[in-house]
């Protein structure tokens, strides 16, 4: 059940993140592409994957060294959160979560638009 609950609020983060990177690859799509929305609305799909991908190769490299799955020096505020998992695997799902976030809306955009 905790876990659960830690992979709802890493889905829950995940689409604040996505959203937050999206916004931003409009802004960056609406001044390459002018007017052609499809354009506009695949940069920002194109800006989260590359969020994501550099957070699962930050998530990788971290599983690579043991030192980092070490406790945090706020372990107790952080269990607040997450019970189960820690920094590692959180930022792993989450970015498992964006990068599904992205495929989804961009496959709706090729398949509507």
């Amino acid at each position: 059940m905790k876990l659960t609950k830690d992979i709802l609020n890493c889905a829950k983060l995940a689409l604040y993140i996505f959203l937050g990177t999206f916004i931003v690859g409009l802004i960056i799509g609406v001044i390459n592409y002018g007017p052609s929305w499809v354009d506009v609305i695949l940069w920002g799909v194109r800006l989260s994957l590359i969020i994501s991908c550099i957070g699962l190769a930050i998530a990788g490299l971290s599983f690579l060294k043991p030192s980092t799955m070490r406790e945090l020096d706020y372990q107790s505020r952080w269990e607040q959160y997450y019970a189960v998992l820690n920094l590692t695997q959180v930022m792993l799902i989450v970015a498992i979560f964006m990068i599904i976030y992205a495929f989804i809306l961009d496959y709706l955009i090729r398949i509507f638009l």
